[in-house]
């Protein structure tokens, strides 16, 4: 965005056919030096449900894992010719089932741990996860409250 918050032109996801693409092809280590989830948000504020790489930067990962970013990891080879089909606005789909991409004559496995691939195909997160062990965290809580005794010496 610009200084007085509108759109830059000159920006290639304000370019047609990528105003509304979703999916991102990035470079090596994305999201080094992005160590805040803010990073994140702001990418799924703006519609984004995947960036497709050959590596993320740690901290990024797992923010993107925990705020349902998906980030198919994938070789240079098979990055190099998605980034060529999607300057052509080519679209791309992601199976998460089956670990494959997909755009035009290009069909390309990729990697992602099962746990957030499970958790991604069931729209599950940190939050949510916590939520489901409510009465287990109050009943602990409650227990931690009658057991801490402070007694002050004068």
């Amino acid at each position: 965005f610009d200084n007085a918050g509108g759109p830059r032109p000159e920006f290639i996801l304000n370019k047609t056919p990528w105003t509304k693409a979703n999916i991102l092809v990035v470079g090596d280590n994305f999201g080094c030096g992005s160590s805040r989830e803010h990073a994140v948000w702001g990418m799924r504020q703006l519609g984004i449900d995947a960036c497709i790489g050959t590596s993320f930067a740690g901290i990024f990962y797992d923010n993107a894992r925990k705020n349902g970013l998906a980030l198919p990891i994938i070789s240079p080879e098979t990055r190099d010719l998605l980034l060529q089909a999607a300057g052509n606005g080519t679209e791309i789909t992601i199976d998460l089932n089956g670990r494959r991409l997909t755009t035009g004559n290009i069909s390309a496995p990729f990697e992602m741990d099962d746990a957030t691939q499970t958790a991604l195909i069931q729209g599950r997160n940190d939050t949510l996860d916590t939520l489901e062990h409510a009465d287990a965290i109050r009943d602990y809580e409650a227990g931690l409250n009658s057991e801490m005794r402070v007694s002050v010496n004068k």
